[in-house]
């Protein structure tokens, strides 16, 4: 096999068979606001989506494809959460840090996207960050989210550009006050997206947790159903954004019958590989991971662990700002086994796609997805058939500056209060 650094060679002569192959290829439209967020074309083709097929399952489907995202809270007040089983993809980032250098931790947010199901009670819904942005303009749909690093938008103390939500949506075009736009905000807050009508979101504080009611912040849930039929643009095809998909699980590679990342000492997810299934069930500080709604466990037919620049503007730990755009070292398991892979996303109206050491890209088992978008100064374990472990440390090359980064103190402390 080619070392990761021939990729660049490789990839134009993949390009010219992929063009031949894909001439009958279908395609959604690009959205014209998709041609605005950014600049050249992609590397890759989109991938065909088969009649019956969902394009980000590859389960057998048939609907009109309206894609939706929501921000869901992973503070521990908010879990269990309320319909995350039915989403067809999950990211779970980085929202926040503390620590020091020698011992960094963080707070995850999680992204989920909602296609094949479309619950009408997702939750508990909470803020957006600029890198949660970066990931709507790929999937060119509405986002769905309770506030976001938006206010102060003139102090340089707290929410400064570069970590600004609305200055984001400012210049990629999108509108955050038509409610039937791509920001579909339940905050209220000034800003007040949606006008005076806000029953996409709910303040539930009747669904509780361990027989108590849940707290504000952490009870505000989305109707998707909703967002659909009501506020999706009207007459809008989004972006094709179809995964690769097939039913033959791959061999040749090494075992994973298990993995397990460490964000931080209450966000430790990890999965057990299910071979009857052909899935990765879900676990979380230990813990088997259920839907709080559905009582469904989480599984995963693919993991995806992706490596991205993390960095904190001006050591705030509430700035965090991660580069999904250009590309990086990531690993797959699916199907038991563990497929080193890069990720390539040339700019924010492309889709990321992940490439084995050919500059191929890897198909995905069909069912769902979970993406682990990790810092590149951050290890984490695979265990192989025989028991072995292995720590995945990152490329020593790729180490940001954040490493030897202190944080605010007022900053931290707002991170580690659970505030947005």
């Amino acid at each position: 096999m080619l070392p990761f650094n021939k990729i660049r060679a490789v990839v134009p002569l993949v390009l010219i068979a992929a063009v031949i192959v894909s001439a009958c290829a279908y395609a959604v439209p690009i959205s014209p606001r998709a041609q605005t967020s950014g600049s050249g074309f992609s590397l890759f083709n989109d991938n065909p989506v088969p009649f019956g097929k969902s394009p980000t399952t590859g389960l057998d489907w048939t609907g009109e494809y309206k894609p939706v995202l929501v921000q869901v809270n992973n503070y521990l007040p908010s879990r269990p959460h309320w319909n995350l089983s039915a989403a067809d993809i999950v990211y779970e980032t980085i929202n926040g840090g503390y620590g020091n250098s020698n011992d960094r931790r963080y707070v995850t947010r999680y992204t989920a996207v909602y296609n094949d199901n479309r619950p009408t009670l997702v939750g508990a819904v909470r803020s957006a960050r600029v890198h949660h942005l970066s990931l709507r303009e790929e999937w060119d749909c509405p986002i769905v989210h309770f506030g976001g690093n938006d206010w102060y938008a003139d102090s340089a103390k707290k929410n400064p550009l570069p970590t600004n939500i609305l200055a984001f949506f400012r210049q990629q075009n999108v509108s955050t006050s038509d409610p039937k736009d791509f920001s579909i905000d339940g905050a209220n807050d000034g800003h007040d997206y949606n006008g005076s009508n806000n029953d996409f979101t709910q303040q539930l504080t009747r669904w509780t947790q361990s027989g108590e009611p849940r707290e504000a912040d952490h009870n505000a849930v989305a109707n998707v159903e909703l967002i659909v039929n009501e506020y999706y643009p009207e007459d809008y095809a989004p972006r094709n954004h179809a995964f690769s998909f097939t039913d033959t699980p791959p061999t040749g590679f090494d075992s994973a019958i298990a993995l397990s990342i460490e964000y931080g000492e209450d966000y430790l997810p990890s999965y057990t590989y299910n071979e009857a299934t052909r899935t990765y069930e879900r676990s979380y500080c230990g813990e088997a991971q259920y839907d709080g709604y559905s009582k469904e466990r989480l599984v995963a037919s693919n993991v995806i662990v992706q490596r991205a620049t993390t960095t904190f503007y001006n050591g705030m730990s509430d700035g965090v700002l991660i580069d999904l755009v250009g590309e990086g070292d990531a690993d797959i398991f699916v199907g038991g086994r563990h497929i080193p892979a890069k990720w390539i996303r040339k700019n924010l109206a492309d889709r990321t796609v992940f490439v084995d050491q050919m500059g191929v890209e890897i198909p995905l088992l069909p069912g769902k997805t979970f993406v682990q978008i990790i810092a590149n100064t951050m290890n984490y374990t695979y265990t192989r058939a025989d028991g072995s472990v292995i720590t995945q440390t990152p490329d020593s090359n790729k180490i940001t500056e954040m490493e030897n980064m202190e944080f605010d103190p007022e900053s931290e402390e707002r991170v580690r209060t659970e505030s947005d």
